[in-house]
């Protein structure tokens, strides 16, 4: 998270108005809509809020450096700055670029280790996921086919 380039002034402004939204239709209490718009308010406790958070897939032994803030209920506050990073994925963007492995196969994002949320396939026949949290997108091999290593020939057709 040290390598991003975060306007953090932005991001605060979109995580308490992501938090305004929630609370608007019911999906969040308003005891976590004013814990959120506390840190986002007070400056540096956000920061390291969304700094654990992004640590917590891309770098866990990080995560644990930075404590979770008391009264916070964990779930609400992923809800929160997920919406809102995914608003703002260009932040993250610089870095997926300057720091994506160039032969990283898994089925996971290499750049914050988020879940991919779409595979493409291009015109030169690769497959290419795409992550759900920071928008990198990286070449995965698919997994092979059941049976394909002991199948010789088409299956006959079930009557």
């Amino acid at each position: 998270m040290d390598d991003l380039r975060v306007e953090w002034t932005d991001l605060r402004l979109l995580v308490r108005q992501t938090a305004d939204l929630l609370l608007r239709y019911e999906l969040i209490e308003a005891e976590v809509n004013k814990r959120i718009q506390d840190l986002a308010r007070a400056g540096p406790p956000l920061e390291q809020l969304i700094t654990r958070w992004f640590n917590e897939k891309a770098a866990p032994d990080l995560a644990e450096e930075v404590p979770w803030p008391d009264g916070l209920d964990h779930d609400a506050a992923d809800q929160i700055l997920t919406l809102a990073c995914a608003v703002s994925r260009t932040l993250f963007r610089d870095r997926a670029a300057a720091h994506r492995p160039l032969h990283w196969t898994r089925a996971y994002c290499p750049l914050c280790g988020g879940d991919p949320e779409l595979a493409v396939i291009t015109r030169n026949a690769e497959r290419l996921l795409i992550c759900s949290r920071c928008g990198t997108r990286w070449r995965s091999t698919p997994p092979p086919a059941r049976g394909a290593a002991t199948r010789t020939s088409r299956p006959s057709p079930r009557l």
